[in-house]
Parts: structure tokens; sequence; C-alpha cells
């Protein structure tokens, strides 16, 4: 992870995985590993919702990523998921809270067009970078150094 932040908050902002990914079960894994790392979490009010293959209401969607966006004490958002209808949100983002109370955007895919407009409303960078939602189970604070995603400890 490339934030030292106090808090964490997690995010869904759109969509699309079938009924048979562990959603739950990942994000639930994701806060875990995040709260083993000594990160407070937060998971939005709509996060796990889903409405087809969209997660949940573009309005709930929206409402979500916005309280994190104003909230001074979150320092970073990581998608909960990917897919189609960032687009339909990403003009309608708090920009004035996001320049007062700037934080990481964390996602890929669909979450880089939120990241182009939190760039050229506020000119804050965002991170190109894994949603909670990976099948795969988060290693244990432990077993960090082992995972393919960090080199090894020698």
């Amino acid at each position: 992870m490339c934030c030292t932040a106090e808090t964490e908050a997690r995010r869904s902002r759109r969509a699309g995985v079938g009924r048979e990914h562990p959603i739950r079960e990942a994000v639930d894994g994701t806060v875990r590993f995040l709260e083993g790392l000594g990160l407070r979490v937060t998971v939005g009010q709509h996060a796990l919702d889903t409405l087809g293959y969209l997660a949940g209401i573009g309005a709930d969607r929206l409402a979500d990523v916005n309280d994190a966006l104003r909230d001074p004490v979150i320092t970073a958002i990581i998608a909960t998921r990917g897919g189609k209808g960032a687009y339909r949100i990403a003009e309608q983002l708090a920009f004035a809270a996001a320049a007062r109370y700037p934080k990481l955007l964390i996602g890929f895919s669909e979450v880089s067009v939120l990241n182009l407009a939190l760039w050229k409303h506020c000119r804050l960078p965002g991170v190109h970078g894994a949603r909670s939602s990976s099948p795969e189970p988060a290693p244990s604070r432990r077993d960090r150094s082992s995972t393919p995603y960090s080199p090894p400890v020698t």
C-alpha cells in the first residue's frame, strides 16, 4: 500500500460482477488486511449494492463517494468493484470538498474516469491500483512479505 494513512474508506462506485463473485468475502478480507495494518476502515453504505450489471443506483453510488470526499478524516478511497457506470457520476463529484480534503482514489478501469475528473477539477492525482474485490484472500500481517505483490524481505 502506498499511503500511510490513519483512515481509509472503501466506497463502491460502480459495478458489474456476476452473482458467483464473492464480493462480500473479498471486501471483508480487505477490511481485515487494512485493519491489520492499523488503519481504520469505513465501508460505504451502498458498497455492496447491485442493480443488474451496476453496483446499485447511481445516486446511491454518488452519495457514497461524495460522503467520503467530504469527510476530512478519510485519506483514501478504494474502489470495491469496477465496471460500467463511472462516467455517469464523474462530473457530479463534490469537487470543492475533494480540493479541501485531498485524498487518494484507488482503483482501475472505470475508476480512471473518476480520477480524471478529480484531476481536471482539483488537480488531485489518483492511484491506478487494485480494487478491494479481488477474489484472492487478503494476506495476514504476518505473511505480507511473501505475497506476489511484495518483494521478498532479505
